[in-house]
């Protein structure tokens, strides 16, 4: 019975102290659930499949993006969304580099908007590495990394023509359910200034 009582008692001042943690810093339950997901991800071979994978899973109905239209109205989707236009977008890649090998790069240069995450992992899921690229990369500097980078393709609405293929986000995009089988590829090109690590 003493020993029941004294779990009883440690329970309840554990209870008490998860209270006052919750109540002195708002962000608790965010950093607890971000932990939780980063136990997940470490109990997986943590591939960027895993990633996508696990943070589709747990966040169907959550917002994924909220974005300004043009008409100044707030817009929202859900990551159930970003899934179906993914694999819309990888199975447009696929297609459109049908002639080229998996595992080759494709540049993504592209300005922030609310497709960039779905061009992200749909280079991935159709088995390209994506290099990414500054959209303000002027056209001599974006030649240079397709050289060094022996790309194949770029995705970007910028203005320039290159020596590869260009596709634009109306080249790839689509909205539609579809039926697609991932070819997924686990690298990505960071590209970015010599003080990015400092």
């Amino acid at each position: 019975e003493k020993y029941l009582f004294v779990k009883i008692i440690i329970s309840s001042k554990i209870l008490l102290l998860n209270m006052e943690y919750k109540n002195m810093y708002p962000e608790y339950e965010k950093v607890k659930a971000f932990m939780e997901e980063a136990s997940l991800l470490s109990s997986t071979s943590m591939t960027m499949k895993d990633i996508y994978d696990l943070t589709i899973s747990r966040n169907l109905k959550n917002v994924v993006a909220e974005y300004v239209s043009v008409k100044g109205k707030v817009k929202s989707y859900k990551y159930k969304n970003f899934d179906i236009n993914t694999k819309n977008i990888a199975l447009n890649l696929d297609h459109a580099l049908r002639d080229v090998e998996k595992g080759n790069v494709v540049i993504l240069k592209m300005a922030n908007n609310p497709h960039w995450g779905e061009i992200f992992y749909a280079i991935l899921m159709s088995g390209y590495v994506p290099l990414l690229l500054d959209a303000r990369n002027q056209k001599e500097g974006t030649e240079n990394l397709i050289k060094q980078s022996k790309a194949k393709a770029i995705v970007s609405d910028d203005m320039y023509e290159y020596e590869i293929k260009k596709l634009s986000l109306a080249d790839v995009y689509g909205d539609k359910k579809v039926s697609y089988t991932p070819h997924w590829e686990n690298h990505v090109i960071f590209c970015s200034s010599g003080t990015t690590g400092d």
